[in-house]
């Protein structure tokens, strides 16, 4: 019974593991077969789980990208990952190859960590709104145009470097966007070497030209338009050298833009107006391409005339003048193409030496057309515009009365013919002054303007300017100055005492030529040394008393009359009324102490003519009949010419003062006819003479400026050193 049992199980058994076997078969069979299918795909495990891996990334990846700002940037060839790498090979089937596509060379700016922040602005959002300006500044100060143009009219938060000290002149009208305001009032401080720049947090920073490169907002092209103020761009050149870029770009910017080269990166940063930076990346964008590797080309800005005109007459010159017949030139290795964009033409040649010549030529054919009538406008920079339209109108054919005039039209033949400056003028010109914004219109000619515009630069320059030191001192005439300074002088001169300081060549020899003969009672001396300067001033200390009245400084004009008056006012009754109600005195002022006029005349040769006039005035004894005061007055006019830092000595100013006083016994010294036999009175003679010490230096760059500061300020040391010891 067991055994039966157990053989029907074995027969279950056999069946069970053979169906088993024949469905592995089956299965093997369907997977090995499915390779071979063209119409089904299968994945492995590992490709399942990168798949998989892939999935539960790419969300955490796609809300990463749309936080990132979309900014294209320029990668070199050597970081270009090659289109056969098995990266960049997609998995497609053999029946359908994708041909890879290069994309064409771009140029395309780079962002750059700056001090400022880059925002790419939305071309869909709304426009800004007009603020309508009625503006007018005649030499205001810098913050309070500020403050009313950019706080008050549009609110915008301003920063302004604390070194910065300017007055800005100019008038405005009109209605304006902010963007557009700030592009006016930036141009209006570059004239002053400023520029406004646009930082962090939406506030605006006015700082110093020169400084503005490290300071502006870096923006892309789509900006370049709108951004007020300036702005910088760094690109990246794939073909041209940024030497070779930069010396093409300069022409098209303004004087104070920045070019910086990264030879690392062969890279530009430009620092200039929107405008001009825009020129400037269109410029590089039509040239930083391969076809100019090989080949020599430059642009050449054309500033007045037309460039495609321009481009067919240089074309013809070039011709007639023999170029292409030259060995080794043709026609085709030259080519002109005139920009209409920027006004400028585009020169390639395969011959480097031809772009000297064509830049010549162009030098030489760059003019406007002047036979037309056109209104022009010259911003006078130095000096005034009444005053050059009136020389205008006496050099070229009208009178000095025309000056009240606000319009006057001078014609060629206004002139007398002997003079033949109006015979110069190929037609009628119009010249209007323009005192508020000291500018002066022209209308008339291209030619004529160019002829008039000659003579004003010439004639508009920086006035000459003379810094006038003066030391003014009371000496009191005691033992040996008792005639005098100048006796003294000359008397030490001639025993062989030398001054301290004084020159190598001795005190006498200096003051023999020194000393001069002026106006009655006025000596004049020169001196070329600070030091001998110095020892005169501590010997005239060592015999008498010296009293410094006053040191001032005063910076004159060529030609223009300074005034230096140390004193005080002094009230002096010049009548009574009487009324019912009472008396009523009425009283004047009047002037006293030093009073000093001088009027610098500056040469081409360095010498300085001074009209010098002094008065010195001081209270003197009340009339007590009169009851009003009389005054002592000393006064000297002259005119000297004296070399560029030399020190004029004037003296001879001498006033003697009677001074009674009286000792004895108290009562008895006042008895009638014996008072003398217990007293007595004492007179004494005080001698003082005032002295000028005068020192020119005329002024022309910024490094005099500072070097004679320094020396008038050892100088006012060295006096202040004097006034101690006396105390």
């Amino acid at each position: 019974m067991k055994r039966r049992i157990t053989g029907r199980h074995s027969v279950y058994g056999v069946v069970m593991v053979n169906a088993i076997l024949c469905a592995a078969m089956v299965l093997a069979i369907v997977f090995v077969s499915l390779p071979f299918s063209g119409c089904a795909t299968g994945k492995g495990v590992d490709e399942i789980r990168s798949e998989s891996h892939a999935a539960s990334e790419s969300p955490v990846a796609e809300e990463g990208a749309e936080n990132r700002p979309n900014v294209d940037m320029i990668t070199s060839q050597e970081d270009q990952v090659p289109p056969d790498s098995p990266e960049q090979k997609p998995r497609t089937s053999p029946a359908f190859k994708t041909k890879d596509i290069k994309p064409p060379p771009q140029l395309k700016p780079l962002l750059a960590v700056m001090n400022g922040k880059a925002r790419p602005r939305k071309h869909d959002k709304a426009p800004e709104p007009s603020v309508h300006v009625e503006l007018a500044f005649d030499n205001a100060d810098i913050y309070e145009v500020l403050d009313v143009t950019l706080f008050e009219l549009f609110k915008i938060n301003y920063m302004v470097d604390p070194s910065i000290k300017a007055n800005v002149t100019f008038r405005v009208s009109g209605d304006f966007t902010r963007t557009k305001f700030i592009n006016v009032l930036n141009n209006v401080l570059q004239l002053n070497n400023l520029s406004i720049v646009e930082g962090p947090g939406e506030i605006f920073k006015v700082v110093r030209r020169e400084a503005s490169a490290g300071s502006v907002t870096a923006v892309l092209p789509a900006e370049l338009v709108d951004q007020p103020g300036d702005v910088t761009q760094m690109v990246r050149l794939r073909y041209l050298a940024a030497a070779t870029a930069a010396n093409n770009i300069k022409p098209f910017l303004s004087k104070n833009a920045s070019v910086v080269q990264d030879t690392v990166t062969n890279s530009l940063v430009i620092t200039d107006t929107a405008d001009n930076v825009d020129k400037a990346m269109n410029i590089l964008a039509m040239m930083d391409v391969e076809y100019f590797t090989d080949i020599s080309w430059c642009v050449f800005p054309v500033k007045e005339a037309d460039a495609v005109d321009m481009a067919k007459d240089l074309k013809g010159v070039l011709k007639t003048g023999g170029l292409y017949t030259r060995q080794g030139m043709d026609s085709e290795g030259f080519e002109i193409t005139p920009i209409k964009t920027i006004n400028a033409l585009l020169v390639v040649t395969r011959w480097p030496s031809i772009l000297k010549l064509v830049e010549d030529w162009i030098a030489a054919m760059d003019h406007a057309d002047n036979s037309g009538i056109n209104v022009f406008v010259y911003f006078v920079e130095n000096g005034t515009a009444v005053e050059l339209a009136d020389i205008l109108r006496q050099l070229y054919g009208g009178s000095a009365s025309a000056s009240k005039e606000k319009t006057s039209i001078i014609k060629p033949t206004a002139r007398p013919s002997g003079t033949g400056l109006a015979r110069d003028l190929s037609g009628e010109v119009e010249i209007i002054p323009d005192e508020t914004n000291n500018a002066i219109v022209f209308r008339a000619t291209g030619r004529d303007y160019k002829l008039i515009s000659g003579i004003l630069k010439k004639l508009d320059t920086v006035p000459r300017q003379v810094l006038i030191n003066v030391v003014i001192a009371e000496i009191t005439l005691s033992g040996s100055l008792e005639y005098g300074i100048e006796w003294f002088l000359k008397d030490r001169a001639q025993s062989g005492y030398k001054i301290q300081g004084a020159l190598d060549n001795g005190t006498e020899k200096v003051i023999n030529q020194a000393l001069g003969t002026g106006p009655t009672g006025l000596s004049i001396g020169l001196f070329d040394s600070v030091d001998f300067l110095r020892g005169l001033i501590t010997a005239l200390g060592e015999e008498g008393e010296i009293n410094i009245l006053s040191s001032p400084n005063v910076l004159a004009v060529d030609n223009k009359e300074s005034v230096i008056e140390v004193g005080e006012q002094v009230p002096i009754p010049t009548g009574e009324t009487t009324t019912a109600v009472g008396t009523v005195s009425s009283i004047e002022y009047r002037d006293t102490g030093v009073l000093l006029t001088v009027t610098p005349h500056i040469n081409s040769g360095g010498l300085v003519k001074i009209d010098l006039s002094q008065e010195v005035s001081e209270l003197g004894t009340k009339d007590p009949d009169l009851k009003a005061y009389s005054f002592l007055n000393r006064k000297a006019k002259t005119a000297i010419v004296i070399e560029n830092g030399q020190t004029i000595f004037l003296g001879g100013l001498m006033r003697s003062k009677l001074d009674t006083s009286g000792s004895g016994i108290p009562y008895l010294r006042d008895i009638p006819f014996l008072g003398y036999l217990f007293g007595g009175r004492q007179q004494k003679v005080d001698k003082t003479e005032l002295i000028f010490l005068i020192t020119p230096r005329t002024i022309s760059t910024r490094a005099e400026a500072d070097a004679i500061t320094k020396e008038f300020s050892q100088r006012v040391e060295y006096v202040k050193e004097i006034i101690k010891k006396k105390d």
